[in-house]
């Protein structure tokens, strides 16, 4: 493949995975931000619950994370690009950084309090600390990562079980 041209196949997972989320959002659309995790306030039907289920397993928990895998990815093709041109790239990537804040916060605001942009740009000056590191170094923060997440998660699923109990009950 020739390295001046796009990948079409990155594209194209990155367009399934943007329809991917506005069908998750359509969830908060329907709902509001916070009403979709609370759904047994609009007394759903079986079918509303099995519809809500489906939509956090396969839309949810599958294409949010590819998408976020693709920013990563288009990080590190971004980096290859200006160093091959002789560009700075740490300049390159906090100025988008900066324009997807910017972007996120006035989007936020103005439009959707669901927005994900002002996020990114926060995360893309973050993943900057990661950028010049080798692989093995970005394994053991990752594993690391993981491992705090998974510790904060792990005291709220008692909450979410016993939500999810009563949700069921109603």
């Amino acid at each position: 493949m020739n390295s001046n041209k796009r990948s079409t196949v990155v594209d194209a997972i990155r367009g399934l995975s943007l329809l991917g989320i506005l069908m998750a959002n359509l969830l908060i659309f329907q709902y509001g931000m916070f009403g979709k995790d609370e759904m047994h306030y609009f007394q759903p039907t079986t079918l509303d619950r099995i519809s809500h289920d489906m939509l956090k397993v396969f839309v949810e928990g599958s294409f949010m994370p590819i998408f976020t895998f693709l920013f990563g990815y288009s990080m590190i093709k971004m980096r290859e690009s200006l160093l091959a041109k002789g560009l700075k790239y740490g300049r390159s990537f906090s100025r988008r950084s900066m324009l997807l804040i910017a972007l996120g916060l006035l989007h936020s605001i103005f439009l959707w309090d669901g927005d994900i942009l002002l996020f990114y740009g926060a995360i893309g000056f973050f993943l900057l600390l990661f950028v010049k590191r080798n692989a093995k170094t970005v394994i053991i923060w990752g594993l690391i990562f993981l491992l705090l997440t998974s510790a904060f998660g792990f005291g709220s699923m008692d909450l979410r079980l016993r939500r999810q109990l009563a949700w069921r009950a109603t």
